[in-house]
């Protein structure tokens, strides 16, 4: 029983040691845990020569660091996006790419009155897949015949 005494007194001793030489203070009574040394401590001696020690700045209450606080303080690394402008889409050029957007739109509006009830004959019905069709050729075949250079800058000697 004696030696378990003896050597909680040997770790007090040395924790009390240990506060003194980190913090610069010293820790007034047994059994101290390091929250209620930093509580309880007063000015301590001049540590020993050769040992360096920190003391704490007077003027200065330590802060608990808040990851709510840091982030509301934090900048962002990056700008934030901001899209390009977008170009409108173009007209088509062709007599063909023309003809090919008026026969789908016709096509459209049928099978819209169709879909909403509208009294439509089978016969009109029949022209819209078929109108459907004609746009579909009319445009590819308005498409261009060549297929640019993936890697040309436009460049041209």
């Amino acid at each position: 029983m004696a030696t378990d005494q003896d050597g909680a007194a040997d770790d007090d001793a040395r924790f009390a040691e240990l506060i003194q030489d980190e913090f610069g203070v010293a820790v007034n009574g047994p059994a101290t845990s390091e929250d209620a040394a930093h509580a309880l401590a007063t000015p301590a001696k001049p540590a020993k020569p050769g040992r360096r020690t920190r003391r704490p700045k007077p003027d200065t209450i330590p802060q608990w660091f808040s990851l709510d606080q840091a982030i509301d303080e934090a900048e962002p690394d990056v700008e934030p996006f901001v899209p390009p402008e977008t170009t409108p889409l173009p007209r088509p050029r062709s007599p063909l790419a023309i003809l090919g957007v008026a026969l789908l739109v016709v096509a459209v509006v049928i099978g819209a009155a169709w879909l909403f009830g509208a009294p439509v004959p089978i016969w009109l019905r029949g022209t819209a897949g078929v109108l459907v069709g004609a746009a579909l050729a009319a445009l590819l075949l308005s498409l261009p015949r060549h297929k640019p250079d993936l890697w040309d800058d436009g460049a041209v000697l």
